[in-house]
Formats: structure tokens, C-alpha cells, sequence
């Protein structure tokens, strides 16, 4: 009776055993395919911003300085593939923070829009600016403009 008992507790311990490792093996390959996927994604996303990015295409057609206003409205012509918006602007170097319109709105292909923007520093008539337009997806355009 003994040995019946030990043999059936035995079989019992070897049942629990492979259940932990079945249920633990499951687990393991749940997060692998999870995280393999997710890496997929993370891939497939970049290489469609990149590809995005060569549809990109702008070009700057004149800056208007209202100089009472310390105000620039640029005016550039989305002549790429693709829609696009205006992230961010810099002038000399120096990020623009204030927009007054024109900041993430989407412009269609071959559509001139403005973008209007508080001045981040003193211009002076005669001097050259470096203007640069960023995209939402990264591409810059740079501008020198002389007012």
C-alpha cells in the first residue's frame, strides 16, 4: 500500500511539474510573438515615414515682414506627392515659439499656404536670414531672405 501511494503521489508531482512548464512555455512564446510584432510595427512605421519623406517637397515663394508688428508670413508651395504640415520654423538658428496661424495645418499637393509667426529676433533691413521650415515629418527647407 506504501509503495502505491508514493508511486501515486509521484505521478502527481510529475503532472505538476510539466503542467508549471507547459503553462510557463505558453507564457514565454505569448510575449515573444507580442514583442516581435510590436518590432514589426515599430519597423513597417518607420520605413513609411521614410518613404513619405522623399514625396516631400517645398519651396518658399516670399516672406512679408510687417514691421510694426514684429510679424513674418511666409509663403511656400507644398509641390510634393504627399500632404503635409509646417512643425516648426526657425530663423537664424532660433525656433520660433509663438505661431499666429498656419502651425500643423495640412496642406494639399500643389497648394500655396501661409504660415504667420511672431518674431523670435530683432531684423534689421539689409541684413540676410536664414529661414527653415520643418515638416511634421522632418524634412527641412531652408530660405534666405533679405528684407
Amino acid at each position: 500500500m506504501c509503495k502505491s501511494k508514493k508511486g501515486v503521489s509521484e505521478v502527481v508531482a510529475s503532472l505538476v511539474v510539466l503542467l508549471i512548464v507547459s503553462i510557463l512555455g505558453t507564457s514565454i512564446y505569448s510575449v515573444s510573438v507580442t514583442t516581435m510584432q510590436k518590432q514589426r510595427d515599430a519597423i513597417k512605421w518607420t520605413s513609411n515615414i521614410e518613404s513619405e519623406k522623399h514625396m516631400e517637397k517645398i519651396r518658399t515663394l516670399y516672406v512679408n515682414w510687417n514691421s510694426t508688428g514684429d510679424e513674418l508670413e511666409i509663403y511656400f508651395l507644398n509641390y510634393g506627392n504627399i500632404v503635409i504640415n509646417i512643425a516648426d520654423i526657425y530663423l537664424n538658428g532660433f525656433r520660433v515659439l509663438n505661431y499666429i496661424e498656419g502651425r500643423n495645418v495640412p496642406v494639399q499637393t500643389s497648394d500655396i499656404d501661409t504660415i504667420k509667426i511672431e518674431l523670435p529676433i530683432t531684423i534689421t533691413t539689409g541684413e540676410l536670414y536664414e529661414v527653415i521650415i520643418v515638416t511634421g515629418r522632418g524634412v527641412s527647407h531652408v530660405y534666405n531672405w533679405q528684407p
